[in-house]
């Protein structure tokens, strides 16, 4: 699969898959296998390590940034909220939104996974946790 690069405002970039079609078995294939890899993951370390081994530094933080915008839409906070908290755009959170909307069934199980592992932490801890790592 190849890849291009375009400039992004503020001199970030955004890596961009190949426009060139990919045969949707290859596809299929390729995902399976992606899926397969995380699953196989034994610890959160391992995975760590592949985010950081596939993924850039962006990519990471837009797809961390995408969980967060669904589950503050789960729990019904507004567009302007989330906009003013977390820097990104309408459009960014309409996206999601009609994920949601549409399906989101692996956005609804992540985020009803990860309130219950919040939950217990809290409970534990007597503090909500910034983060369950």
């Amino acid at each position: 699969m190849g890849r291009y690069i375009i400039k992004l405002s503020k001199r970030l970039y955004m890596s961009k898959v190949s426009r060139r079609k990919l045969n949707p078995i290859d596809h299929q294939h390729y995902v399976e296998n992606l899926t397969a890899t995380f699953a196989m993951a034994k610890t959160k370390e391992e995975i760590a390590q592949l985010f950081k081994d596939l993924f850039t530094h962006t990519e990471i933080t837009m797809l961390a940034k995408r969980l967060e915008v669904a589950r503050r839409l789960i729990t019904e906070n507004t567009y302007e909220d989330i906009i003013e908290e977390m820097a990104v755009t309408d459009r960014t959170i309409a996206s999601v939104s009609n994920t949601l909307a549409n399906e989101g069934h692996g956005l609804r199980t992540a985020h009803d996974r990860l309130a219950k592992a919040e939950d217990e932490k809290w409970h534990t801890k007597g503090k909500k946790p910034k983060s369950l790592f």
